[in-house]
């Protein structure tokens, strides 16, 4: 059955930051909970029902609506954000009544409804204060402590409420802004990425995210000082000022960033490199462009959230105690200042300072990001714990009380006479609605005249609030009356119109599991990726390593040809997910994993219909059922593994089925020669179907180390950027770290990747431990393995089986690291042993003299460097996509 959540927040006043907490409230309980069905509390904005087409919305306005919500749900959600605070004014006399706007009494009313209905109810994340009415602190205190679990998103958000006087304060945990557990794609992925960046930019690009704010200091005093600090920048480093927009809503002045942009604009006089984002940015597309940036300043709290997402340098203008708030949780308080005591001759300076040596600031950023992210799955565990019972749930309402107070709620009006129709009864409960809300705004009108000789403040806040009504009801009037003089609709559709198997989403969003075994009729051109990954069969976990790579350049190029693009993987139970932008099927194998698995292969076939092209990402996937017409990916030779060869019987039999396989497939396409050569030595004529596609870097990307940045001489980093597990020769490096750095003191070890299993986990980190600051390790999203490579001065690849012709060693060495890898697989496709890199046994004993004498031997190591950058080039990333049009084109019409 499923179970209903109610999720409340600001959302839908295209704030940027508020919509990124809804998106990634959204992908959580809808990846990693089952039977979830999502009411979503706040905005009334059309643009978030476009986006999020499965979710129900109930706009703040409608307040029958939303009591009928919350007495609905099994789980009230506040899911974070700044909402309690009394900056407006705090109006007591709403509290559980409709509201007047969308405020603190607002949220504190949705506890308060919860708690009437005796409903769990959880605070998530959320940020306090300033509180400086006692109104507000009462309010706060005592509603917050009605919830059945708090939690706040920053230090001084407890400090503020235990102020108040919060009854219990060791109930209240810091976490962090939901934010950061969107999940992170891929800056250049994007596709409005292009759009704000052309024409091309000067570097460094400057990001700017400012408001227009009403409070203390005046615009006046910061804004000439800001435009400043800004023209200077410009002017010493030649770079853009990019002016991003986290707020695009003109109904008032604060929560228009566009304006806030030009006025700063203005201010900087003629300073060429300028440019404004006139628009709405959504989440996704405000992430691509903080990461695109080469520092950040922001008033903004989100934009500084992306930044620290991102690890790029971030100046924040605190105008609020929530930006300090932040910077000093993460440890970045020095690159903080008070927007009334900003200057230029020392804004300008500090840009100048960070842009030069950012390394302080992202040392701290990744430490905090890595925390925020652990401590927000506390949000989603509180929502579990909720859902399956496990939370005591408070009723600090009397039964008597609440049952007394509940028949007086407003509710939807019902006509008064029996309905001659459904229309007629749809008609009167609109009027009755309307009549309703012109009474709210007729009362609302009297409470502005008596407070005109109130102080300023509040009175330009009710006048914000006033034009927000006005343009509401002026939309309603317009639109009412379009439909009273519109002539009936004449349909030109004659018969069913078919609708499409998989419905578009937003990238990297999660929806809820349609039909697991996929679509069984289509209307459009498909192609299917039946693949092991790129999820863990669970589907709780995401791989990042090079076939997940593989696979998105690889679902690019399809795209091009107009195909839409599907994965199916075998899985623990039917679900559904999203890769980047790729929808994701997971088919019930029992959870099996692991070549030549023919009961994979029965249930993907049996499951699945036959779409346009199948492509085969392991090849083995391909029997004894195969699609046609079919295209095969061998990685590499993984029969190497010693587990395939436990005896002659079962070699030979494992030949057969490889075989099998090929003999299948309309084409195979092979990374490396290794797979060819041992094809032609036991079934020649298969050679024909082979087409060798080595693997593939982007050499603009991923580059020298460029000049500036920033690198201790004095240490040799030796970086590994694999999944941590023996196939990759995890275990030779745990051996090898303990007697390196025992002799080179000097010497500092770098693990770049997921650990494969808990085992894995726990060696790593006891290596941390045991060589503090001499061993890291680190998981990197794809965009910025570049960082990796820069760091490093040498790369191990100690593989003992299953290499194809290695993305980490072909990016390794176009970015001039001095390689050590093993003659394994594809790896003899890419290095010549004393040319461009060190080939060694994958024995302990080897590996650790090839590492000591490149620790030793500094020319060497940039000797090898350059010859393997010059090695890399031939594997482009454009000659890659070639080959693969060329290969496509065969199978599919463009």
């Amino acid at each position: 059955m499923s179970r209903r959540v109610a999720l409340a927040g600001c959302f839908g006043f295209r704030n940027t930051g508020d919509d990124a907490i809804l998106e990634a409230w959204l992908h959580d309980l809808t990846t990693y909970l089952e039977d979830i069905s999502v009411v979503v509390l706040g905005g009334d904005d059309a643009y978030l029902r476009e986006s999020f087409p499965e979710v129900a919305f109930v706009p703040w306005r409608d307040w029958p609506g939303t009591v009928q919500a919350v007495e609905a749900a099994d789980l009230l959600v506040v899911a974070g954000g700044g909402l309690f605070h009394d900056y407006w004014a705090m109006e007591p006399g709403t509290f559980l009544k409709a509201p007047a706007w969308v405020g603190p009494m607002y949220y504190l009313s949705l506890i308060g409804l919860a708690k009437l209905f005796e409903r769990p109810c959880v605070v998530t994340g959320v940020g306090i204060g300033p509180l400086r009415t006692e109104t507000g602190r009462a309010y706060v205190r005592e509603v917050l402590s009605w919830a059945d679990a708090v939690t706040v998103r920053d230090t001084g958000s407890r400090e503020v409420l235990q102020s108040a006087g919060f009854p219990e304060p060791d109930r209240v945990a810091v976490t962090a802004d939901p934010v950061f557990r969107l999940p992170v794609v891929p800056a250049r992925k994007h596709p409005g990425l292009d759009e704000a960046l052309t024409p091309p930019v000067t570097r460094p690009l400057v990001g700017v995210a400012v408001r227009n704010w009403p409070g203390y200091p005046p615009p006046d005093q910061w804004l000439p000082e800001l435009a400043q600090a800004l023209q200077g920048v410009v002017r010493r480093t030649g770079g853009t000022v990019l002016f991003l927009p986290f707020q695009a809503y003109p109904v008032h002045p604060p929560t228009d960033d566009v304006e806030a942009a030009r006025a700063v604009s203005r201010l900087m006089g003629e300073a060429r490199n300028v440019r404004i984002v006139e628009r709405y940015l959504p989440p996704r597309q405000a992430d691509a462009l903080v990461g695109a940036c080469d520092v950040l300043v922001a008033m903004r709290l989100h934009a500084a959230v992306l930044a620290l997402r991102h690890g790029v340098p971030c100046i924040s203008l605190a105008y609020d105690p929530k930006v300090r708030h932040l910077m000093v949780d993460a440890g970045l308080d020095e690159f903080c200042f008070d927007l009334g005591d900003l200057r230029r001759d020392v804004l300008e300076p500090a840009i100048l300072n960070v842009l030069d040596r950012p390394e302080a600031f992202r040392r701290h950023a990744g430490a905090y990001r890595q925390t925020a992210v652990q401590r927000t799955a506390l949000h989603l565990e509180m929502v579990r714990n909720a859902l399956q019972g496990d939370l005591l749930v408070r009723r600090p309402l009397s039964p008597v009380w609440a049952h007394w107070a509940r028949p007086y709620l407003t509710h939807p009006a019902r006509p008064e006479s029996p309905p001659t129709s459904e229309a007629d009864d749809a008609a009167a409960v609109e009027r009755a609605r309307i009549r309703a809300e012109l009474d709210r705004f007729r009362e609302e009108a009297r409470r502005w005249a008596s407070i005109q000789r109130t102080r300023g403040f509040r009175l330009l806040s009710m006048y914000w609030r006033m034009t927000d009504r006005i343009r509401y009801y002026g939309q309603r009037l317009v639109s009412r009356l379009r439909r009273q003089t519109a002539p009936a609709p004449v349909s030109p559709v004659t018969e069913a119109t078919p609708i499409p198997s998989t419905p578009a989403a937003p990238a990297g969003r999660a929806e809820p599991t349609p039909d697991p075994a996929g679509p069984r009729s289509r209307s459009t051109r498909k192609v299917y990726l039946i693949a092991y990954s790129p999820f863990d069969p669970t589907g709780q976990t995401v791989y990042l390593g090079g076939a997940e790579r593989y696979l998105i350049e690889l679902t690019a190029l399809i795209r091009e040809t107009g195909y839409e693009v599907e994965i199916y993987q075998s899985a623990q139970g039917d679900w559904f997910r999203y890769f980047y932008d790729i929808p994701v099927y997971g088919l019930d194998t029992g959870g099996q994993t692991g070549a030549l698995n023919e009961t994979i292969n029965e249930v993907l076939h049996r499951r699945v219909e036959p779409p346009d092209l199948t492509v085969y990402l392991d090849f083995s996937l391909a029997a004894p059922a195969c699609f046609r017409p079919s295209i095969g990916i061998s990685h590499g030779v993984f029969w190497d593994d010693p587990r395939f060869q436990g005896s002659t019987a079962q070699i030979l039999e494992n030949i057969e089925k490889i075989t099998s396989c090929i003999r299948n497939l309309d084409c195979l396409v092979s990374v490396d020669t290794n797979t060819i050569q041992w094809v032609r030595t036991v079934a020649y004529p298969l050679t024909e179907k082979i087409v060798y596609i080595p693997n593939f870097v982007d050499p603009e990307v991923f580059r020298p180390r460029p000049p500036d940045w920033p690198k201790d001489d004095d240490t040799v980093v030796v970086l590994h950027p694999r999944r941590l597990y023996p196939p990759r020769g995890f275990d030779l490096l745990e051996a090898v770290v303990p007697r390196l750095a025992a002799r080179y003191p000097h010497i500092v070890f770098a693990f770049v990747g997921q650990a494969h299993t808990e085992r894995e986990r726990q060696a790593v980190e006891a290596l941390a431990e045991a060589y503090p600051g001499r061993v890291r390790w680190r998981v990197l999203p794809f965009e910025r393995m570049p960082e990796a490579y820069w760091d490093a001065d040498i790369t191990v690849l100690p593989t003992r089986f299953a290499e194809g012709t290695s993305l980490a060693c072909l990016e390794a060495m176009a970015c001039g690291n001095a390689v050590v890898a093993t003659p394994v697989g594809g790896l003899t496709d890419l290095i010549l042993d004393g040319y461009n890199g060190l080939l060694v046994a994958p024995q302990v004993a080897a590996l650790e003299t090839a590492l000591e004498r490149l620790v030793e031997e500094p020319d060497l190591r940039t000797r090898l460097g350059i010859r393997a950058r010059e090695t890399a080039t031939v594997f482009s990333i454009d000659r890659w996509r070639q080959a693969w049009r060329h290969v496509l084109r065969r199978f599919l019409s463009t």
